[in-house]
């Protein structure tokens, strides 16, 4: 058995008097996998495998042309093949077959403005024709547009393909066509049906004529299907992309250099295993509460307790440069990169200010004195409407990763790690502070410019997730 893949290499598209010069080539990723004993050849994609039958050939040479510089295809006509194996020519058979199964890109030139490629992430959910042109459709708002090394992408989160273009006017050249043109061009027409075909060409008000359309804001649904690719999207995962271009992270940011260290209270581990309820019991009692009782404020000891049963190392090793910890919640990859930062109003025993949980030394860092900076300010306003409470809370707890922690091993799905992690956190903080009878509730939306510009930390090094409330039942 012998295998060769397809390295995606870019061509030179030549144009054909019969066609608009649009050629066809393999999918990036793409094994020929040839059984020399059964003399049948096959295409793998992992997860995906296509049986192409007996390797005559006409077939290898087929595979050899649509692995290097493509094969001419006349776009207009290539559904109107028979999918049967009975078909006259079986190499027009088997391109017509792999084009509708997604196994191959289709290089579309749009005359003088450049190119467009359609490149499949699955199986096309509809035959392509030119009678699906409608000259009112409009671009769909959930399309995004990206640019990354010189290549325009638009994608559809939700459409069986990308689509890449070699220049943005290649847009505004297929837009053009409006409702008012009575006669149309036919390569405007193939251009256009190929947006629609794509999904990229809808009619506005169709589009958000159902609930499952109209629910969907343009940012989440991309930011969904880009991080739910598995098998499907190269480059996707714990690639470890960055460790030759730079180095690990370190497990814990470079010291602010603040004498003002809070030492917190020891936790005897012993003692507290008498006391503790069960899981049942605490899961059950849990339920978001926003009052404090300013009168009898949560106290260090507490605030000791509940970030050393949550929040502390427990362990940390070092594999290939790389510091992986150990702490009482699980994450993704053992990076652990989810600093705790607090706002302090009233805890006894801790001054007002903004601090930085230290997990190692068990101590919080002050990173900036008292609470009457405006961008502290800015923060205590924003969790306490979005608490829905008039009173400030005692305390704030913010979840802040530092992002080149996970996103040096992952890629594509990074910040989806990230999320999924503060979800743990923060269940895991709402049952320990359950279980010690404090006061916590979970913040739905939060104002990252302002915690920021309170840390004075780069937003793109560090920056908050997300936010909890802490502090006595009021």
């Amino acid at each position: 058995m012998s295998m060769s893949r397809n390295d995606g290499r870019e061509t030179e598209s030549i144009s054909s008097p019969d066609t608009l010069g649009c050629r066809a080539r393999l999918i990036d990723g793409v094994y020929v996998v040839r059984n020399h004993e059964q003399n049948n050849v096959s295409l793998v994609c992992w997860p995906r495998k296509f049986e192409l039958g007996t390797a005559t050939n006409s077939v290898l040479q087929l595979l050899a042309d649509l692995s290097e510089s493509g094969v001419v295809v006349d776009i207009e006509t290539w559904y109107e093949v028979e999918l049967a194996s009975s078909c006259h020519q079986e190499t027009t058979n088997i391109l017509a077959r792999l084009i509708a199964y997604g196994w191959t890109k289709i290089d579309v030139p749009v005359g003088d403005r450049g190119m467009l490629c359609l490149t499949p992430r699955e199986v096309p959910a509809a035959t392509f024709s030119t009678t699906n042109y409608e000259s009112t459709c409009t671009l769909s708002k959930f399309a995004v547009v990206t640019q990354e090394d010189r290549e325009w992408t638009i994608e559809l989160p939700h459409s069986w393909c990308d689509v890449m273009i070699s220049d943005i006017a290649v847009v505004d050249a297929i837009l053009e066509v409006g409702a008012s043109t009575s006669v149309v061009d036919l390569s405007h027409r193939i251009h256009r049906s190929l947006f629609m075909w794509a999904g990229l060409l809808v009619d506005p008000a169709k589009e958000v004529a159902t609930l499952m359309s109209a629910q969907w804001s343009p940012h989440e649904l991309w930011f969904h299907s880009k991080t739910r690719r598995f098998g499907r999207q190269r480059d996707y995962g714990g690639t470890f992309w960055a460790a030759d271009r730079f180095d690990p992270p370190p497990f814990q940011p470079k010291p602010s250099g603040s004498s003002d260290v809070v030492q917190l209270d020891s936790f005897d581990e012993e003692t507290a295993r008498l006391s503790f309820g069960t899981l049942y019991d605490v899961a059950e009692r849990r339920k978001s509460h926003r009052k404090h009782d300013d009168a009898n404020p949560i106290h260090r000891r507490q605030l000791s307790e509940f970030l050393y049963r949550t929040m502390r190392v427990r362990a940390l090793h070092v594999e290939d440069g790389f510091e992986y910890a150990n702490k009482p919640y699980p994450s993704g990859g053992s990076a652990y990169e989810t600093e705790t930062y607090l706002l302090v109003r009233l805890v006894e025993g801790v001054p007002p200010g903004l601090w930085r949980y230290d997990s190692q030394a068990h101590a919080l860092v002050c990173v900036r004195s008292g609470i009457r900076n405006e961008h502290v300010q800015a923060l205590l306003r924003s969790v306490t409407k979005s608490s829905t409470e008039d009173t400030q809370p005692q305390a704030v707890v913010f979840l802040a990763p530092r992002f080149s922690r996970i996103m040096w091993k992952y890629e594509q799905i990074g910040y989806s790690v990230m999320v999924k992690n503060v979800g743990v956190v923060m269940a895991m903080m709402s049952l320990v502070a359950t279980d010690m009878g404090l006061a916590c509730c979970a913040i739905g939306s939060g104002d990252s410019d302002s915690f920021n510009r309170a840390i004075g930390v780069d937003p793109l090094e560090c920056s908050s997730v997300g936010e909890m409330t802490l502090g006595s039942y009021g």
